[in-house]
């Protein structure tokens, strides 16, 4: 299949009922990624995207950070307006890629505030992160970790699996080759931290109250 005709398959497969992307590794084509970012807005219903990001290449690492910065833009966190010019989003065990995505973004505007990349090592406070994103981490590590954060009112997103059910707030799940959101609903009550329904729509939604007590 040719990358143009690829593309368009995409596209179409991206504004289904399911609106989820799949991962291809190794696209060199910029305009293809052009299309992909097209259907990731569309699915996404994101309207006002910085026109830069257009220029990334497209892979795993940068749809993640696009699939991160959609969530901030439809999160409600509790910030108030002029308290805090910026929004902190801090990441841990991250790839360059990742960090060179998401730094593309710096002091750009998002729901009224500056964005701001901070990478954080293992035990440094996080009590200046607004946004906690965290790379590859050991999974019987994960839980405890994630317990150090609650009441610090962090909305935190992974792709980690098992991420959502072990205290993490939004999961960026790998389903058959195929990114997908799974939601803690329990854990962004606690926090104070809401999502928009345009979001909410999106997603699979577990409520595991125990996995934060």
């Amino acid at each position: 299949m040719s990358a143009v005709i690829y593309a368009f398959s995409l596209l179409r497969a991206s504004l289904s009922a399911l609106c989820i992307l799949p991962i291809k590794k190794g696209m060199h084509d910029k305009p293809v990624y052009s299309l992909v970012f097209y259907a990731v807005l569309s699915c996404m219903t994101l309207l006002s995207t910085p026109t830069h990001a257009l220029n990334i290449e497209l892979d795993e690492h940068n749809l993640k950070v696009l699939y991160l910065i959609n969530i901030i833009r439809f999160s409600y966190l509790p910030l108030e307006p002029g308290s805090d010019e910026y929004i902190n989003i801090c990441h841990l065990n991250t790839s360059a890629k990742f960090k060179h995505a998401l730094q593309t973004l710096e002091n750009k505007k998002l729901n009224g505030f500056r964005l701001r990349s901070i990478a954080i090592k293992e035990g440094r406070l996080t009590d200046d992160c607004h946004v906690l994103y965290i790379g590859k981490y050991k999974h019987d590590k994960l839980r405890e970790y994630l317990s150090h954060l609650f009441g610090k009112k962090i909305l935190t997103v992974s792709a980690n699996k098992g991420f959502s059910s072990s205290g993490g707030m939004v999961e960026l799940a790998n389903d058959n080759q195929r990114l997908k959101l799974i939601i803690n609903i329990a854990v962004l009550k606690q926090e104070n931290i809401r999502l928009s329904a345009k979001i909410l729509g999106l997603s699979t939604i577990i409520d595991e109250m125990e996995v934060v007590e």
